[in-house]
């Protein structure tokens, strides 16, 4: 399989970088007009580097001016691999330094160190700049690194250079192509006859032409409808890839530096909880809620910095900090994506390293704070996922995979092998959740049943509202309950098994004076408030009896009168007896012995329950 990868070219101004490249690739970088008239790189500058059939490799030339740095640090985001550029004829200079401490922040683990303007250089010269070199690079990823002299204008040793960055590569590890598709884009343009041009380096997926992608963090839905990788036409394009996409559904000016172009679902965010390296190089103290500057991906974002066991972070601290940076506009960060913090005035890097959650919260100041953040850092996936869970609530399983930036697949993988996860219809809680949720659950029916004992049950919609879950989990948790035999559902009633609606113990006698009094009264029953009235039943207890009822085994005659069942069934089959096919009102009269007062509601019931159906003055027997 081919293998893809960028190469970052670093270093101080003017130490040869634009020059080293053009000679390993014969591509000038250097393309804006005033780099050109100044002789300086303003914009990262891309060219390819071909290796040989199995592997495809660019070469990005960042600026080497402090005042480009913002562009330095979009430059080698997404990079591989590294060759740091000193200049033989000056040495170790301050962007030297700063380009060194952000790439090391940046987790960039392989590179070489180039002398370049090397011709004549006595072997003596040499040996001391190479310890100088080793001198500052002690500490970092490129501490044993090989080290190089070349010339790029008479070529000396870029052919064994070119053949060294080979072996460089074969220890780089590739990015991820398996997970989700995500480019941050460095620039946006327009091609006439095409449309609009992203251009950037893919950091994890693959993506086709014809793709359905989104453009965050404006979470717009756009089409690739061209790929391009080294200028050629592509039908596809990986990880470790500089590409330009030709976009459809966007105009080039509503997209910038630092938007992300992705497939899948990747976190949106206005507040990240880090791991803080501090470098040496910044100079003033850094005090708590200061205004900051992050770098991730290729985008640069104003924020704010908040300690929670500090209230300044000084010159010379050298342990990592956990923190929190609260940002002024969204961005795309992922866990352990990688950043690098700087001071807006006077500018200066304070230091880097990586996200821990893209979803920060609010948090008080103080060491359990700080204890909570490290478990964030150094938890399991299954301990990342309970605490997810914890802090918040029953989540789906995208929901959950997003919020702790892990694949779904390596989701299902933790829940499957998890006593402290469980999954019910699509939506994931802890164990314990759930145990404690089906207990309140239990326990509240058994009050409502204790409360209220002649009601069905308590209503379902009442009962999903009442729980610490989303409503739609809440149904999933109540299905899940009513099919381990916990609950038992009817219309919209739910209640615990071993349940019977029943008379409350207080009132027994009364509501059964009631209930004789309609059972002895046949076909002409008492006004029901009336018979409650005199059994001594208030209002309340007088409503819930009649719902009761109603429910049981009696029917609405009308507005203040129950029927019981036997009477209707006794009604019904007198009738029936005497006219078997159909009957008139005179004929109900003549045989059932009713006045109208209770006749017409009567018949008018007959017809509800469907026991017959009114043809003009006639009502005929239904099956």
């Amino acid at each position: 399989m081919k293998k893809y990868y960028t190469i970052g070219m670093a270093g101080h101004i003017d130490h040869g970088k634009t020059t080293l490249t053009k000679a390993l690739t014969n591509m000038d970088t250097d393309r804006l007009k005033e780099e050109k008239e100044r002789s300086i790189s303003i914009e990262p500058g891309y060219a390819p580097f071909h290796t040989d059939d199995e592997w495809e490799v660019s070469i990005v030339d960042v600026p080497g001016h402090e005042k480009f740095i913002r562009q330095m640090i979009a430059g080698v985001a997404g990079i591989d691999a590294v060759i740091l550029v000193i200049a033989a004829d000056e040495g170790v200079m301050p962007q030297t330094k700063e380009h060194l401490q952000i790439l090391d922040l940046l987790g960039v683990s392989q590179g070489m160190i180039v002398f370049t303007k090397s011709e004549g250089l006595e072997e003596d010269m040499e040996e001391l700049l190479k310890e100088d070199a080793q001198h500052h690079t002690a500490g970092t990823f490129l501490e044993k690194s090989p080290v190089y002299f070349v010339d790029s204008i008479s070529l000396k040793n870029i052919s064994a250079l070119r053949k060294d960055i080979n072996t460089m590569l074969e220890k780089t590890p590739q990015r991820r192509a398996g997970s989700g598709f995500r480019m941050p884009v460095d620039q946006s343009f327009t091609v006439k006859g095409q449309g609009t041009v992203v251009r950037g380096t893919i950091f994890n997926g693959s993506v086709n032409e014809g793709d359905n992608v989104q453009l965050l963090p404006q979470n717009k839905a756009i089409r690739i409808r061209q790929i391009q990788v080294h200028h050629e036409k592509r039908f596809s394009g990986r990880a470790g890839q500089r590409a330009a996409l030709n976009l459809g559904g966007v105009d080039y000016d509503d997209i910038s530096r630092g938007d992300v172009i992705v497939k899948g679902s990747f976190p949106v965010t206005k507040t990240i909880d880090i791991a803080l390296q501090p470098v040496d190089l910044f100079t003033i103290p850094l005090k708590q809620r200061s205004p900051v500057k992050i770098h991730t991906g290729t985008s640069e974002v104003y924020g704010t910095i908040v300690f929670f066991d500090r209230n300044e972070l000084n010159p010379g601290e050298k342990e990592e900090i956990l923190c929190q940076i609260r940002l002024d506009q969204e961005i795309v960060a992922d866990r352990n994506d990688r950043f690098i913090l700087r001071r807006p005035t006077p500018a200066e890097t304070i230091g880097g390293g990586r996200i821990i959650d893209p979803f920060g919260g609010k948090y008080r100041f103080g060491k359990q704070t700080v204890q909570m953040l490290n478990q964030k850092k150094e938890g399991t996936p299954e301990e990342r996922l309970v605490f997810a869970l914890q802090q918040g609530s029953a989540m789906t399983a995208a929901e959950l995979a997003a919020k702790i930036s892990i694949s779904t697949e390596e989701l299902e993988y933790e829940v499957k092998n998890s006593s402290k996860l469980m999954e019910i219809g699509g939506w994931l809680l802890t164990t314990e959740d759930g145990s404690e949720m089906k207990d309140h659950i239990k326990n509240l029916l058994a009050e409502y049943h204790s409360t209220y004992p002649m009601r069905p049950g308590k209503n379902v919609a009442e009962l999903i509202k009442s729980l610490p879950v989303p409503e739609q989990a809440g149904t999933k948790f109540l299905q899940y309950l009513e099919k381990n035999k916990q609950i038992i559902r009817e219309a919209e009633f739910v209640y615990l098994p071993e349940f019977t609606p029943s008379y409350p113990k207080p009132w027994a006698r009364r509501m059964e004076q009631v209930e004789n009094s309609i059972l002895k009264s046949g076909m002409e029953v008492p006004v029901f408030e009336e018979a409650a009235a005199e059994a001594g039943l208030d209002k309340q207890q007088t409503a819930e009896l009649y719902n009761f009822f109603l429910r049981s085994s009696m029917y609405k005659l009308d507005e203040k009168h129950l029927i019981s069942e036997s009477a209707v069934k006794k009604a019904v089959s007198k009738l029936k007896t005497e006219k078997s096919e159909k009957f008139t009102l005179q004929d109900a009269k003549q045989h059932l012995g009713l006045s109208r007062k209770y006749l017409v509601p009567l018949l008018e019931l007959f017809d509800k329950l469907q026991f017959t159906k009114r043809e003009e003055e006639y009502r005929v027997w239904k099956n």
